[in-house]
């Protein structure tokens, strides 16, 4: 695995929740990312010109991510319900 498309891949995945849904994502995502960093090794490229293609290929990772936070509402409904329950404790 290559050190460098590892540490991209976790300040990715920084501001993500810790959920095992995410560890999936993620260990998914470095996978795929590794492949294809190995392909471009494998057809001639240096390492450097390979983890540039690699994470040039990349492009929009919020679709990959939307299913990881619950939605507006939702939140909502969380915060209301935990407010209520604060005070409740009062």
């Amino acid at each position: 695995m290559n050190n460098k498309i590892k540490n991209y891949v976790d300040v990715l995945f920084s501001d993500t929740p810790k959920s095992r849904k995410t560890q999936e994502l993620k260990m998914e995502f470095m996978s795929d990312l590794n492949e294809k960093y190995e392909a471009f090794i494998a057809e001639g490229m240096s390492e450097n010109q390979a983890y540039s293609s690699t994470i040039a290929g990349v492009g929009d990772i919020d679709e990959m991510f939307q299913g990881l936070f619950p939605d507006t509402e939702l939140k909502a409904q969380i915060e209301k319900y935990r407010m209520r329950k604060a005070r409740n404790r009062l």
